[in-house]
């Protein structure tokens, strides 16, 4: 995957973005010549597209091993972003449809001290299973984290769930045996 960073947008952008505003930091060019988009913030249409993700009941894994149902699908993306969640959206080009989605925002790890986010991610078919998230969620960590640089992260995942688990260990995460439970594994990385 061949990322191509607008640097200047990156340096001058603070996150998260006013709601529905959208920032372009990027295109990538995918192995298969697929081209996407690389932006941060979501619009009203994307939001859109978000929630039938959300809801799309032949997605077995959006439904299996995360709360999007209930967070975007039934619930209110507004007050969702209000806990200061910002997403990082890979769109492909030709056909304007979300491919990828990484957020991050300040949350709380349980009762430990210090300046702790969360990270999230989803692929969305057909583009799940084709390697594109390694990089951009280690892009939209990294650039996440330029705003937030004493800011350590977690991540919570289903047990069952080995390809997420998979990523946040690709991505410099480790599971936290404290945290997790036969549920949830909690991987933290500390900066």
């Amino acid at each position: 995957m061949d990322i191509h960073i607008d640097q200047e947008a990156i340096n001058t952008a603070t996150f998260p973005l006013p709601l529905y505003r959208t920032l372009i930091v990027g295109e990538v060019l995918h192995q298969d010549e697929a081209r996407f988009v690389l932006q941060a913030g979501l619009s009203e249409e994307e939001v859109s597209q978000l929630k039938t993700l959300s809801l799309d009941e032949s997605d077995e894994a959006i439904q299996r091993f995360t709360s999007d149902r209930k967070r975007f699908g039934e619930g209110s993306y507004e007050k969702w972003y209000e806990k200061g969640r910002a997403p990082f959206a890979l769109i492909e080009k030709e056909s304007g449809n979300m491919a990828a989605l990484v957020w991050l925002g300040p949350a709380p790890l349980h009762e430990e001290p210090g300046d702790w986010h969360t990270i999230a991610y989803r692929s969305y078919p057909p583009f799940r299973g084709t390697g594109i998230m390694k990089a951009f969620a280690q892009f939209a960590l990294d650039t996440y984290q330029k705003q937030y640089p004493d800011a350590s992260f977690w991540a919570g995942i289903d047990t069952k769930n080995a390809s997420s688990a998979g990523l946040a260990s690709a991505l410099g995460f480790e599971k936290s045996e404290e945290h997790s439970d036969d549920t949830h594994t909690i991987m933290i990385k500390r900066i």
